[in-house]
């Protein structure tokens, strides 16, 4: 029986990441900064030539302590999140299929000891319900990523209306 878990590929296909670069050098402004896990962040920090929140340079404690503030928040509800982007000004969000899927001992879930999932946290409107979030707006998908643009005050962007595809969809 097709799960899920199936569908679900740790690293994604390369095609993917450099659709979300070109993407971005398309539709987005050259200060507007993004909050990603890498490999994709320093991707988007090269190819695309935008700023990133989070970085693997691991030898800064100010940064591993951003990097656990992320997991934790991650797995809270959207207010936190969402404050953690503002603290950090990100303008966008890029979820990624395995911060929900991935369980393995170096994955955000295991790192924020989230092995169980609400569903009124945000991570599971990342992935399921993106229409009941306050503070994003989804303007990017395929098979493996979302963009969410962090809304501000009097934002007008209008969220897309997401293909169907099996990783997505609450059941299969």
């Amino acid at each position: 029986q097709l799960t899920h878990l199936t569908l679900y590929e740790k690293i994604p296909p390369h095609a993917q990441r450099i659709a979300i670069v070109k993407w971005i050098k398309k539709n987005t402004a050259p200060s507007d900064s993004f909050l990603t896990r890498f490999p994709l962040g320093s991707s988007i920090a090269a190819y695309a030539e935008r700023p990133i929140i989070l970085h693997s340079k691991f030898e800064s404690h100010k940064l591993r302590r951003r990097v656990k503030e992320f997991n934790f928040s991650l797995y809270s509800e959207e207010e936190a999140f969402y404050r953690f982007c503002q603290k950090y000004q990100a303008d966008y969000f890029i979820y990624q299929t395995s911060f929900l899927f991935n369980k393995d001992e170096e994955s955000d879930r295991y790192l924020a000891d989230k092995m169980r999932i609400k569903k009124e946290s945000v991570v599971y409107k990342f992935h399921f319900e993106p229409e009941r979030l306050k503070h994003f707006i989804l303007v990017y998908q395929n098979n493996y990523y979302r963009i969410f643009k962090i809304r501000q005050d009097g934002d007008a962007t209008r969220p897309i209306v997401p293909f169907y595809h099996p990783t997505f969809a609450k059941t299969l």
